[in-house]
């Protein structure tokens, strides 16, 4: 793809998201929820993973054990080598892959917080306890991804934490959305 192409389709795939998604307000940090957004071209795929980090984790504070050391470390090996969105079949490759895994932050300004700062699940949040996001992209090779009538992610079944997962696309076909439920991994690409 042409780089102009690709910097287009990016761009959509962002107009897309920031305009069919803000009924839910997806660009508030809520654990339990992540947005996938994909621009298809061709037997191309590329794909922009937003999620807290506690979704990956199940934390969000920098690693305090070696437990959890290990977990950041599997967690950012598996978010550069598996494919976020694939065909049934598989066939799809990680061309390249980033992991941006940003440092807990003492307030971020988009999350939602009562006046108790307790989240949606009702557990006490310190003060300065801090978020933390990831911002995964990737771009895969999918051959005969035309063909392919269904598109899998395999985001739910490896995050138990994700309970929600919004994705927007935007491809030759036209743009659209659809929401996973936990346990859901099938979607089409259909407007």
């Amino acid at each position: 793809m042409f780089p102009a192409a690709r910097r287009t389709l990016t761009a959509v795939t962002f107009l897309l998201s920031s305009s069919a998604m803000a009924a839910d307000n997806l660009a508030a940090h809520q654990h339990g929820q992540a947005q996938l957004q994909l621009a298809v071209s061709g037997d191309r795929i590329e794909a922009i993973l937003l999620s807290p980090a506690h979704n990956l984790l199940g934390f969000e504070h920098e690693p305090r054990t070696d437990e959890q050391r290990e977990t950041v470390t599997q967690v950012n090996r598996w978010l550069r080598n598996t494919p976020l969105a694939n065909t049934e079949d598989g066939s799809c490759s990680v061309h390249s892959a980033s992991v941006h895994h940003g440092e807990p932050s003492d307030h971020d300004t988009g999350h939602d917080h009562d006046s108790d700062h307790h989240d949606e699940h009702g557990h006490h949040h310190d003060e300065h306890s801090g978020h933390s996001d990831f911002e995964v992209t990737q771009v895969l090779d999918c051959p005969d991804l035309d063909a392919a009538g269904t598109l899998t992610s395999p985001l739910m079944a490896q995050f138990p934490n994700l309970q929600l997962l919004d994705i927007v696309w935007v491809g030759p076909a036209g743009q659209g959305a659809v929401r996973l439920d936990h346990g859901d991994k099938n979607f089409t690409l259909k407007p």
